[in-house]
């Protein structure tokens, strides 16, 4: 049994399937890129993991996450759930804010990250898309001996 996971995260805007963007930040914040949505949005959020791995929950923002598993074969198993940011407030200028994402996965354990987001109106079409499309944020994790939590070893956005 391998113990490398790769897990790959992306998000689309339910409405009309469109990726979000990032933007670099410098060392400005606590992650030096920011993740672009908007506020009283729904999201698609796809959960991609390589070799295939049986996802039993999902939570973001304290929320859990209603999910499908939409594939799976020998390379990898893909799962959808859609993400509402209602009720997340807008912040001010030069703030962002600081999104946990929990994952508990069968035979590998919990996972967890904080992506940094700034939120923007819903009828922003100009700040939401400043910067560069994200395909997905891909993980190269590292599992526990004990198969209690998923220890990320590599970040990229793609």
């Amino acid at each position: 049994m391998s113990d490398s996971l790769r897990i790959l995260v992306s998000w689309r805007r339910v409405e009309n399937n469109k990726e979000v963007y990032f933007k670099n930040d410098g060392q400005r914040f606590a992650s030096d890129r920011t993740i672009k949505m908007a506020v009283n949005t729904d999201y698609k959020v796809e959960i991609t993991f390589k070799p295939p791995k049986v996802l039993e929950s999902l939570v973001i923002l304290g929320a859990n996450i209603p999910f499908d598993e939409v594939k799976k074969d020998n390379m990898q198993c893909v799962y959808t759930g859609i993400w509402s940011t209602v009720g997340v407030a807008l912040k001010k200028r030069g703030q962002r804010h600081e999104v946990p994402i929990e994952m508990n996965v069968d035979n590998a354990g919990t996972f967890k990250d904080v992506m940094q987001c700034k939120f923007y109106k819903e009828t922003d079409k100009d700040h939401v898309v400043w910067g560069s499309p994200l395909n997905c944020v891909d993980y190269e994790c590292k599992l526990s001996e004990s198969r209690t939590f998923v220890d990320t070893r590599k970040t990229t956005f793609r």
